[in-house]
């Protein structure tokens, strides 16, 4: 666990993971919570053992127009995609109607415009992926939540 995510966050990051998980029929595949060093998240792991994405998870109660990421985040995702890994950045949070939603925006895909910025009570500032709704795939409602 990287000291800023809450017991909290890892529950909601994993209850997001397994909900898109059964909403592509994949719920046979494995989860494996990835090494710090690598950045993102979760791999997920096919019947096989072959990792067949990577993903960035994030759960918000709050819902915004556009959606940041850290551009280190966004450089190891396409890394990955250029292995030949695809790589997601998911997102659960309220849609228009205050419906908790999943999003997902595949990371290599599109070109981003980057802004400064961060947590600065985490003296976290850095280039940040200002990524706009627009850009996500609506996956529906987050069941069971």
């Amino acid at each position: 666990m990287i000291w800023y995510e809450t017991d909290e966050d890892l529950r909601n990051e994993e209850a997001l993971m397994t909900a898109y998980l059964r909403r592509i029929n994949r719920d046979h595949y494995t989860l494996e919570k990835m090494p710090v060093d690598l950045i993102l998240d979760y791999a997920l792991i096919n019947p096989a053992g072959k990792v067949c994405a990577v993903f960035e998870v994030k759960h918000r109660r709050t819902r915004y127009d556009s959606v940041i990421l850290s551009m280190n985040k966004i450089r190891m995702g396409r890394w990955f995609e250029g292995e030949g890994i695809p790589a997601f950045f998911l997102i659960a949070m309220p849609d228009e109607y205050d419906v908790p939603t999943m999003y997902s925006f595949r990371i290599g895909e599109t070109a981003l415009n980057y802004v400064w910025g961060g947590r600065a009570s985490r003296d976290k500032r850095e280039p940040l992926a200002d990524i706009p709704l627009g850009y996500f795939m609506d996956l529906g409602p987050l069941e069971g939540r």
